[in-house]
């Protein structure tokens, strides 16, 4: 079995219409794949919560799995590219995702489309595999 491994990429978000502009314009989110022990610790185990009767019987309970986008971006994101806003008459450069945590309120829906987009890269990021 040969195993193609990737260990960096690149991703353009549609944010704003940013997919659509020329590429010279776009904004281009660079990241990188987690070895296999970060991994594990940026994807959450499901909490299982059981309810019990007097006796000591399941009466129910409820899975919980909590995801916690910040730090699987802070861990997988190295570099945003493309993204310089004028704020109150001045550029400001937005290179990393701690930039753009503290960044105007407009970019959440930026902030949750590269969150999704890591959380999937996370889930799926297995070898390509050619027989």
């Amino acid at each position: 079995m040969e195993l193609i491994l990737y260990t960096k990429g690149e991703f353009i978000p549609e944010f704003n219409g940013n997919a659509k502009l020329d590429p010279s314009d776009q904004i281009v989110v660079c990241y990188q794949i987690p070895t296999a022990a970060e991994r594990q610790k940026l994807l959450r185990r499901p909490t299982l919560d059981f309810n019990y009767d007097k006796q000591g019987e399941v009466m129910g309970g409820k899975t919980t799995v909590e995801i916690d986008n910040t730090k699987i971006c802070d861990n997988m994101v190295k570099e945003i590219r493309g993204l310089a806003p004028e704020v109150d008459g001045k550029k400001k450069p937005i290179t990393a995702m701690k930039d753009l945590y503290s960044s105007h309120a407009a970019f959440v829906p930026l902030i949750e489309e590269i969150g999704s987009k890591m959380r999937k890269l996370l889930e799926e990021c297995g070898p390509d595999e050619k027989n």
